[in-house]
C-alpha cells in the first residue's frame, strides 16, 4: 500500500487513509498519481465539460500499460516501454451524471501465484483510489 501523506507523522498518514489518498501494489513500490478534473485520487470532482485524466507513474520496474477505468470498465490505456508513464486524457465519451475513475497499472514480469498466500508480494499490479466525478453537461 502507498499513502500521499502530507508529512511523515502518525497523524498525517491517518488523514491520508481517512481521505483515501492511497494506492495497492501487489508488491512493487511505485510513484502513483492520480486526477481526475483536478481532484486528487480518493477525492471528489464537478464538472461542466469531459473531465481531464491524469496519472504519473514512475517505478524501478518497466511499465507495460497504464489503463484508465470509468465505472468498471477500461476507456483508455497507454503502453509503456520504460519506468515512467505520463497519462494525460481528456474523456469526451463520459455521459453526465455520476462516475468513479481509477488506474490500473501492469508492469513488465510474470505474475506470480502461492496458495494462500505464502510468499512475499512479488506481483506486477499497482491500483489507484478511485477519484468520483459528477458530469453535469
Amino acid at each position: 500500500t502507498g499513502v500521499w501523506a502530507a508529512e511523515n507523522t502518525r497523524a498525517a498518514i491517518f488523514d491520508a487513509f481517512w481521505n483515501r489518498r492511497v494506492f495497492a501494489t501487489t508488491g512493487l513500490r511505485p510513484d502513483l498519481r492520480f486526477r481526475v478534473a483536478g481532484a486528487f485520487m480518493g477525492g471528489e470532482a464537478r464538472c461542466d465539460g469531459p473531465p481531464l485524466v491524469e496519472a504519473l507513474v514512475r517505478c524501478d520496474t518497466p511499465i507495460e500499460m497504464v489503463e484508465i477505468i470509468r465505472d468498471g470498465a477500461v476507456v483508455h490505456h497507454v503502453r509503456g516501454d520504460r519506468g515512467d508513464v505520463a497519462v494525460r486524457w481528456t474523456d469526451e465519451a463520459c455521459p453526465t451524471g455520476a462516475h468513479f475513475y481509477y488506474t490500473h497499472v501492469q508492469f513488465v514480469g510474470e505474475e506470480v501465484s502461492h496458495p494462500w498466500n505464502l510468499a512475499s508480494a512479488c506481483g506486477v499490479h499497482a491500483w489507484s483510489s478511485p477519484v468520483w466525478v459528477h458530469l453535469r453537461s
